[in-house]
C-alpha cells in the first residue's frame, strides 16, 4: 500500500513538472516570435531611412508586404503621415502582425514601431 501511494505521489510530481516544462516552452516560443517581429519592424524602419527618398515616402502609405521568417508568416504594414509633426518631416509607423496559437485558438498579435524622418539636406529635389 505504501509503495502504491509513493508511486502515485511520484506520478503527480512528474506530471506537474511535465506541464510546467510545456508551458515554459510555449512562453519561450511566444517570446521568440515577438522578438523576431520587433527585429523585422526595426529593420524595415532602417531600410526606409537608408533606401527611400523623402518624396517617395507618401507612396508607401497603406502598403503591406508579407514575410516568412523561421517558418512563421508576418505581415508588415506602413502608415506614413507627411509634414507631421513639422514641415518636411514624416511620421512613419511600421506594424508587424502575425497569428499566435494561444489555448488552441488563433490570436492576432502585432508590434508597432514609429519614427520621425526629416528631409535631409542631402536629398535634392
Amino acid at each position: 500500500m505504501e509503495v502504491m501511494i509513493a508511486s502515485f505521489l511520484v506520478l503527480l510530481v512528474f506530471f506537474g513538472l511535465a506541464q510546467t516544462h510545456q508551458r515554459g516552452r510555449a512562453l519561450l516560443s511566444m517570446s521568440e516570435t515577438h522578438r523576431q517581429a520587433t527585429i523585422i519592424a526595426g529593420t524595415s524602419l532602417d531600410a526606409l531611412r537608408s533606401e527611400t527618398h523623402y518624396r517617395d515616402l507618401a507612396a508607401l502609405d497603406g502598403t503591406t508586404r508579407d514575410l516568412n521568417v523561421g517558418g512563421r508568416a508576418y505581415t508588415v504594414a506602413y502608415r506614413i503621415s507627411m509634414d507631421d509633426p513639422a514641415p518636411e518631416s514624416a511620421t512613419v509607423e511600421v506594424t508587424v502582425g502575425w497569428t499566435e496559437v494561444v489555448g488552441g485558438k488563433d490570436v492576432p498579435r502585432n508590434v508597432n514601431c514609429t519614427s520621425i524622418l526629416g528631409r535631409s539636406v542631402y536629398w535634392p529635389e
